[in-house]
């Protein structure tokens, strides 16, 4: 199997086809909306919390009607509980859907325009609605057992009264790094699902594979595609920043004088949000696009499949 890559060649061709491709933004910006690193950064807590006065025992004492509210008896808010719970499941359930038929498509249509020069959405659509049960099993398959050993490490850290969480903490630490190998391993193995046509296992021996014979130039052009993705990260959540600088000065203004800010102090910064925030999922599916036809070229060129046909898989 050949181990050397043209790094220089790859990256600038991946930028070729992007561009030229654009229907394949498309199929990034579903894929990137799936991801497990979705940039999305919770917006912590915008302020100071609020003073309320206390009772004798030092209790904060809520107003009238907050105290009403909590007292109430919580089975009236049941259909609605049940009732959200349902609604975020299902876009949940929605948005892994589309983000597996965005990352078949993409690979299967970047592998296509290398190959030849072309490719349609509507042969990329359906390769990715192909692969959606393959691609889901096979994430399942790896998340399955991390998410066994969170949940008994969170029984048993309640249990004995995280005195345990504290002893397994430099185990913890050493799941980050497991994390990074499987996720590499998930990765090219949805390489072997979508352009071989292979089943899950051997998706994951064939990918495992694949990483022990190829890990030198994988590492480098995963160090180069990281670095790069990080620079143009934080160039566009440049604006977002920005949009955000005058309501935390704001807040703190605020916070200093003791003062509850009103809504005009976070109505600019919404506006400015509001705006950029789809821009910001084009240019970070333009990026996906980029980073998936990068690997798709580099996984084509180890594995001497650059010359060879597109297996579609009916």
């Amino acid at each position: 199997m050949n181990t050397s890559l043209d790094f220089g060649a790859i990256l600038g061709r991946a930028w070729h086809i992007t561009w030229r491709h654009k229907i394949l933004w498309i199929f990034g910006i579903l894929a990137g909306c799936s991801r497990s690193g979705s940039s999305g950064g919770g917006g912590g807590n915008g302020g100071g919390s609020p003073n309320f006065p206390m009772d004798d025992q030092g209790a904060p004492q809520l107003p009238p009607e907050l105290e009403r509210f909590v007292t109430q008896d919580p089975g009236q808010y049941l259909p609605w509980i049940i009732g959200i719970s349902c609604a975020v499941l299902l876009l949940i359930a929605i948005v892994t859907i589309l983000g597996l038929i965005g990352t078949g498509g993409l690979i299967h249509g970047s592998a296509v325009a290398d190959a030849t020069g072309s490719v349609t959405f509507g042969e990329a659509w359906a390769v990715g609605v192909r692969n959606i049960v393959p691609l889901f099993l096979q994430r399942l398959l790896l998340v399955a057992p991390f998410v066994l050993f969170g949940l008994v490490m969170a029984v048993l850290g309640v249990l004995s009264g995280g005195l345990l969480m504290l002893c397994l903490l430099p185990l913890i630490c050493l799941l980050i790094p497991v994390g990074i190998v499987v996720a590499i391993w998930q990765y090219f193995a949805d390489y072997y699902i979508v352009l071989e046509g292979v089943g899950v296992m051997d998706s994951l021996r064939k990918s495992w594979a694949f990483l022990r014979q190829n890990w030198s130039p994988v590492l480098i052009l995963g160090i180069i595609t990281f670095v790069i993705s990080l620079v143009v990260g934080l160039l566009l959540g440049l604006p977002l920043l920005l949009a955000f600088a005058p309501t935390l000065v704001l807040l703190i203004e605020a916070g200093a004088r003791n003062a509850s800010p009103d809504l005009g102090t976070f109505l600019p910064t919404l506006i400015c949000c509001g705006l950029y925030v789809p821009v910001l999922w084009v240019l970070s599916g333009v990026l996906t696009t980029w980073t998936t036809t990068t690997w798709t070229l580099a996984f084509r060129r180890l594995t001497g499949a650059a010359s060879a046909p597109i297996a579609v898989t009916e």
